[in-house]
């Protein structure tokens, strides 16, 4: 009984210090956050010098172009678009990244319960703001309610497509989130398309698999469209953040635009707002509409 006692007594007592542990870390990380909540709050915000258009507020036009942020067109210098990924895990992180002092554009998945709220305060903030459509994924589980997939009938996947466009509004564009197969699968890819071309939207290709078609399809079809050449992975840390956002300006610089997709994740937005504050380059950050505008021009 004695031996049985000591055992209780130490298999409580390292439950208890194993819980402390997990306490302990969950307060700081919770400190971390709130850190960097602090760090981007005190940071010295200046207005962007972009005005985003409520709905309704500009009359005629595609809604690319109502919707789109005030940034000057003629100048020279190289472009870089810098979208800001809430795929719907926290509002914190987009709201966090709003503070930052740059045109950043943020897409938003409809299917995050505050999609509608992020959405309009970053229009508040004369940010952009592109849908986030789920596309079926080849290489994760999707627990999307309603994502695009092939071999889809049309009216479903057309309810599919009209649920996520509703959830949230007043964006410049749509962009896929996944969709290895989906962006390889020609009839599928039109039908999404023929959509964002009736609501007259832009397009931004993530390149979820190297043989997409789906920009080339939606430039056929007229659709302003663009291409991602960099993306930042969830988790990223800061070197891998530095390192790809490098990148991003290469690319930038040799061919006079860049997209690059950066998660909402709080050490990655403070880690890019310490990175927008410093960077020393020709290439100037802009709303994604410019970028595309760029490319369509043929200058970029």
């Amino acid at each position: 009984m004695a031996f049985a006692g000591v055992a209780l007594c130490v298999i409580v007592g390292v439950s208890s210090a194993l819980k402390l542990d997990r306490l302990s870390r969950e307060a700081l990380a919770s400190r971390a956050d709130q850190s960097i909540e602090t760090t981007i709050s005190k940071m010295p915000f200046e207005s962007p010098g972009t005005v985003v258009a409520q709905n309704g507020a500009t009359s005629g036009g595609s809604s690319w172009l109502r919707n789109a942020a005030d940034f000057p067109a003629d100048s020279r210098s190289p472009q870089l678009a810098l979208i800001v990924v809430d795929s719907g895990r926290g509002m914190a992180p987009a709201l966090n990244a709003l503070q930052i002092p740059a045109p950043l554009t943020f897409a938003i998945a409809p299917t995050a319960d505050s999609a509608d709220k992020t959405a309009r305060a970053a229009r508040k903030a004369g940010r952009e703001v592109l849908l986030l459509l789920p596309m079926q994924s080849e290489s994760r589980f999707d627990t999307s309610p309603n994502p695009i997939a092939i071999n889809t009938p049309e009216n479903e996947l057309i309810r599919r497509l009209n649920w996520n466009f509703s959830q949230i509004d007043g964006y410049v564009g749509v962009m896929n989130q996944f969709g290895e197969a989906v962006t390889r699968d020609a009839p599928t890819m039109r039908a999404v398309l023929e959509i964002i071309q009736r609501k007259g939207l832009s397009f931004i290709d993530t390149r979820a698999h190297s043989d997409s078609i789906a920009s080339a399809v939606a430039r056929r079809m007229g659709i302003p469209a663009g291409d991602r050449n960099v993306s930042v992975q969830p988790g990223a840390n800061v070197e891998e953040l530095y390192a790809e956002l490098a990148q991003a300006l290469e690319h930038a610089e040799k061919w006079g635009t860049a997209i690059v997709t950066v998660p909402a994740e709080n050490r990655i937005v403070r880690a890019l707002a310490e990175w927008t504050a410093a960077v020393q380059s020709d290439v100037k950050i802009a709303p994604v509409s410019a970028v595309i505008k760029r490319l369509r021009s043929g200058r970029g």
